[in-house]
């Protein structure tokens, strides 16, 4: 497969993904270090051994027989394999916010800012009705270049790239069937927008001239099979004048002339084979940031919308007809039969919520197609049955919301077409049943066991100028409990989804670890320079109790019927204390140099993991084992099932079984 390309099938589960290592033994390293026996059966203890290649592993969790973690992989975001040994089954892709959005039979295209490597911070990819997901395109941004626009056909993708340095704007032909794209012009100048017709891809590009307001702009073509480029026409702005959106149709480019220096803007068309530009409408007295968004066109008129109208002319010209005004701002228009759809939102307000509307090509009573939307960023496309849309917005998809969503005309059930996480590398998750739950910065996320696209249950309600983050994650088996920090609020939601109960938020910002157990939810929080306390709180309400102080950077905590187990980095100690609070008690007397980094249990063990260390102890106390001492990389994550512990030495999880 070429480089450019790369596959995950998230629904139906085909592997083409690298495989793990395969299972391989080594001598056992455990050690008793009191008069505790060594876990396992016989002399030699519990068998150590690989059970699988992980390259940067950052988190994972044991259910069943089945390992599920994450990695950072720029491809797949969350991944899962038998214990046993045997192949990678994609889970979720990651994803940033999409930026546009393009529809090709039953495939949905978008493109995407996201860091892959050194070299590659820009993505373009599909996602089919069966799940598949491909990486068609990826290359630089470049400094310059303010264009989020591609076009597509059946065989190619078209998109603005940039080279080395990230100075000079390339445009290219990505192939959709996986071979090598090639590059149809070097451009110099500032991309604007971007369109295509049946045989040629068209562009409008900008050089500066000495100050910022005096500009060339250029209208320019090339064929989709090469060759050289053609400018079909090109003007001189000293005030400002730049083209915002543009569109072909039946060999007519139509296009704005809009600035905010001169608060005006002009709808023009110009023939696709060159000429002089013809005005059809000349909108001035306008307020300066009322600019053109998108233009789309029919065989009788362009469409177009600002900051505040949607608007008609004929294509010949003549009365400029507003066919909506309207109560926050469009971007992105769509044409289909007789009807004109658009998202509008209230864009930098609390939530970014938004909508779609519709309204009769020839004018009347405006619609309201989908109302309630979160956060989406004003690309639309559409085809004769369905609308899609963009999700996230370009703040709020630093939160986790970006996904691309679909809906069939003229409403029925939305479905999401593609989502994904975008903390990839570390996000607290817990497993129930045949569901995963993964707090992806502000947002809850559910994904089934077996992969797909994972559904937004809840997300965090903050302005667009903080990046707001749920701390920690759990679950009681019916309801998930979590710690967020903007609200400093300890929340829980049905495993369904539905309404959210607000538990606490006589919190810190800072509420860390969660746990639940016996009908009560436990937090650590961050209340006093003195340092953490663990936190209590009956479920179904009653009294907020603190049941332990002075807690020392707190790595991890677990609960059961009797006492709240946690690890303090600052002193390398695992310690107890009652779920009734008392007298805390030390089960481990660690060093900092060993902290603990995390800790899990079962019925009669607390394990844990650092950097040198892997190790178990009694909860009643006395009986400590290591299973591996002076080991690198072993941080990241500890985990148990009934027969063996799950640890992370140079890259590979190993297990230690029986425990």
């Amino acid at each position: 497969m070429p480089s450019h390309m790369y596959r995950a099938t998230l629904l139906i589960m085909m592997i083409l993904l690298p495989l793990g290592c395969s299972r391989g033994e080594s001598s056992p390293t455990t050690t008793s270090q009191n008069t505790g026996n060594p876990p396992g059966s016989g002399a030699t203890g519990p068998v150590i051994s690989a059970t699988r290649d992980t390259p940067n592993i950052q988190s994972f969790r044991v259910a069943s027989n089945d390992l599920i973690w994450t990695d950072g992989d720029p491809y797949v975001g969350m991944k899962k394999a038998p214990t046993t040994g045997g192949d990678e089954t994609p889970l979720a892709i990651p994803m940033k916010e999409p930026l546009a959005i393009k529809v090709l039979g039953q495939d949905v295209y978008w493109l995407e800012d996201r860091a892959i490597s050194n070299e590659a911070d820009r993505l373009i990819v599909s996602a089919s009705p069966d799940g598949t997901v491909i990486f068609v395109g990826q290359g630089r941004t470049c400094v310059s270049n303010a264009t989020n626009e591609f076009a597509i056909d059946n065989e190619n993708a078209y998109w603005i790239v940039c080279d080395a340095a990230r100075a000079t704007a390339l445009l290219q032909k990505v192939p959709l069937d996986g071979s090598s794209p090639s590059i149809l012009a070097t451009i110099s100048g500032t991309v604007i927008t971007l369109t295509a017709d049946s045989t040629h891809v068209y562009w409008e590009q900008e050089e500066r001239r000495p100050t910022p307001t005096d500009t060339t702009t250029s209208i320019v073509r090339i064929s989709k099979a090469g060759g050289l480029p053609q400018v079909i026409t090109t003007e001189a702005s000293h005030d400002g004048f730049s083209v915002r959106a543009m569109v072909v149709r039946e060999g007519q480019v139509f296009f704005d002339w809009s600035s905010s220096l001169s608060n005006r803007y002009r709808i023009r068309k110009v023939a696709s084979t060159g000429g002089t530009p013809i005005t059809l409408s000349d909108v001035i007295n306008i307020p300066a940031d009322q600019i053109v968004r998108s233009i789309g066109a029919d065989s009788s008129n362009v469409y177009w919308s600002d900051t505040t109208t949607i608007n008609s002319v004929p294509i010949s010209g003549g009365s400029r007809v507003i066919l909506s005004s309207l109560e926050n701002q469009a971007n992105s228009i769509a044409i289909q039969d007789n009807r004109l759809f658009w998202v509008e939102t209230a864009c930098c307000t609390t939530g970014q919520m938004g909508r779609i509307k519709s309204v009769p090509l020839q004018g009347g009573q405006v619609s309201v197609v989908l109302d309630g939307l979160t956060a989406p960023n004003g690309k639309l496309a559409i085809t004769s049955t369905n609308l899609y849309w963009i999700e996230g917005g370009a703040e709020l998809a630093r939160e986790g919301r970006g996904r691309v969503r679909t809906v069939s005309i003229p409403s029925g059930a939305i479905t999401t077409v593609a989502s994904g996480f975008l903390n990839s590398a570390r996000p607290p998750f817990v497993i129930v049943g045949q569901s995963i739950y993964v707090a992806d910065v502000g947002s809850i996320k559910k994904l089934p066991i077996d992969g797909g696209f994972p559904e937004i249950l809840y997300s965090m309600g903050i302005d667009q100028s903080t990046v707001g983050h749920i701390n920690d994650i759990t679950s009681d088996g019916s309801y998930i409990y979590w710690t967020e920090d903007i609200a400093s609020a300890v929340r829980r939601m049905s495993l369904s989804g539905g309404p959210v109960t607000t538990l606490s938020t006589a919190t810190s910002a800072h509420a860390g670890k969660i746990a639940v157990a016996s009908g009560s939810v436990y937090w650590l929080d961050d209340l006093s320079t003195a340092g953490y306390s663990l936190r209590k709180l009956p479920v179904a309400g009653g009294t907020l109790s603190t049941i332990a102080t002075s807690i020392q950077s707190p790595t991890g905590l677990e609960v059961d019927a009797d006492n709240a187990y946690f690890a303090e980095h600052d002193t390398g100690d695992i310690r107890k204390v009652s779920v009734n609070g008392g007298p805390v008690t030390t089960l481990y007397d660690g060093t900092p140099r060993d902290s603990p980094s995390q800790i899990t249990q079962d019925q009669t063990h607390i394990y844990w993991s650092n950097q040198t260390q892997v190790a178990r102890v009694a909860k009643t106390g006395g009986g400590f084992t290591f299973y591996e001492l002076v080991v690198k990389d072993s941080g990241q994550g500890i985990a148990v099932n009934d027969s063996a512990v799950f640890f992370v030495r140079d890259d590979v999880v190993w297990q230690a079984s029986p425990k």
